[in-house]
């Protein structure tokens, strides 16, 4: 895995996407979270409707599974060469699309960029979150277990964002939503999450594609993980333990010991 630019490495928020139509989007919520080689993407359409939290999928009214089922959501490698990016979707919240996600991208300064598709026809503006000067990075891969196929953790300063795609099963508040995953509906199954370790609620979610995991908590709000280039087993009572898997940590440049006070 090559190193990404330390330009790219932060919380990316979208300003406006044009398509090849010319239709201008400025109203979903994206996050893309980089590392010096994993990233996140969640791509949350407008007009979310309520959920209620004792709802599993299947019990979701036919308007809420449509609105599901819009949502995008990828996480992988980005390769980096010159001012083109590769996108490499390990996990994707859509079924694969006819062309690779790449495209070119100029800074405009250290924390604007424009990117432009050079398979597909389109424009994004993005603006910067993170400090400029923001050098706490983390970036975890999951290994295969019995409760997940695979999974993609980063990190950077306050922000954090994992994809998790689930063996069927997805868990829900200490409990699990019961019920199978079809291929047919594989958004049940994959998930994506957006939140801050330190602050009021440290770990917890607080942005999902799957609405009812929002306000679980994904580690502990004390939580020691071990240096670089080791495999790690996340502790009980956090989502990433409920993966039943060993994550191997790429990238690791805050204290050993995470805390709620930071």
């Amino acid at each position: 895995m090559s190193m990404v630019p330390s330009a790219y490495v932060g919380l990316w928020r979208r300003d406006e996407l044009v398509d090849a139509q010319g239709v201008r989007d400025d109203t979903t919520e994206v996050y893309w979270l980089q590392s010096h080689g994993l990233y996140v993407d969640l791509r949350i359409p407008a007009g979310r409707p309520d959920f209620r939290l004792d709802w599993l999928v299947a019990d979701c009214p036919p308007h809420h599974r449509e609105w599901l089922s819009r949502q995008e959501g990828f996480a992988g490698v980005l390769d980096v060469q010159g001012d083109l990016c590769h996108w490499q979707r390990d996990l994707d919240l859509q079924p694969p699309g006819a062309f690779e996600d790449r495209g070119r991208i100029e800074f405009l300064d250290q924390v604007h960029m424009i990117e432009t598709g050079t398979l597909v026809d389109y424009v994004e503006r993005w603006r910067k979150t993170t400090p400029v000067n923001e050098q706490r990075v983390l970036a975890m891969r999951m290994k295969p277990s019995s409760r997940a196929r695979a999974g993609v953790f980063v990190a950077v300063g306050n922000d954090f964002m994992y994809a998790i795609d689930w063996q069927g099963e997805i868990p829900l508040r200490g409990r699990d939503i019961e019920g199978s995953v079809s291929e047919q509906s594989r958004f049940r199954g994959c998930e994506i999450g957006y939140g801050h370790i330190w602050g009021s609620q440290p770990w917890i979610i607080e942005r999902s594609s799957l609405p009812i995991v929002e306000g679980s908590r994904l580690l502990p709000p004390s939580v020691t993980i071990p240096a670089a280039g080791t495999d790690w087993s996340p502790p009980l009572g956090s989502v990433l333990r409920d993966t039943s898997a060993v994550w191997t940590i790429l990238e690791h440049a805050y204290p050993t010991l995470l805390t709620a006070e930071g």
